[in-house]
């Protein structure tokens, strides 16, 4: 299940806040600001993602005997067939 765009800025707020409270970062940016660019950082990671799942679905349809949607083996198909599109797309999983 994919976290919804207020999710993610909730916990990237979060994160702001504790690398703050851990001195472990230094920048002019201020806290909202900071979170909101890891937040769009992770939405845009997740909407490649989504049009990755997309065309893989499309590549899989195109095939022929191919097993149930809900079984292992599509499953492992799904997964192998997603990892070329990314790789060849240069997304890293």
């Amino acid at each position: 299940m994919r976290m919804t765009e207020r999710r993610l800025t909730s916990i990237a707020k979060d994160v702001v806040r504790e690398l703050r409270a851990r001195k472990a970062i230094e920048t002019k940016l201020g806290d909202s600001n900071l979170a909101s660019l890891i937040a769009q950082a992770w939405i845009e990671d997740a909407r490649r993602e989504d049009d990755i799942d997309v065309e893989t679905r499309s590549l899989l349809a195109k095939q022929r005997n191919l097993p149930p949607e809900d079984s292992p083996a599509y499953e492992a198909m799904f997964q192998r067939v997603k990892r070329e599109v990314a790789a060849r797309r240069g997304f890293p999983l």
